[in-house]
C-alpha cells in the first residue's frame, strides 16, 4: 500500500469509513449519499486493487464501496 492509499484509508476511518465484520474477513466500507458518488468514485479509484469483486452497492439515496 503506497502513501496515498494509506492517507485515503486513514482519512476515511477518521471520517465516513468503517470496518465491516464479514463471515471470513473484515473489510473497509465507505458510504456516502449518491449526490457524492463522483467524489467517492475518485477516492476509491486509488483503492481498486483492494475492492471486492463487486465493490459497489447503491441502495436508494446511499452508495457504498467495499
Amino acid at each position: 500500500m503506497d502513501d496515498n492509499q494509506k492517507q485515503i484509508v486513514l482519512g476515511g476511518l477518521l471520517g465516513n469509513s468503517y470496518i465491516c465484520k464479514g463471515s471470513k474477513n473484515d473489510y473497509l466500507c465507505i458510504r456516502h449519499s449518491v449526490n457524492h458518488l463522483p467524489w467517492l468514485q475518485t477516492k476509491v479509484s486509488e483503492l481498486t486493487q483492494y475492492g471486492a469483486a463487486t465493490p459497489w452497492n447503491i441502495n436508494g439515496t446511499t452508495c457504498t464501496w467495499r
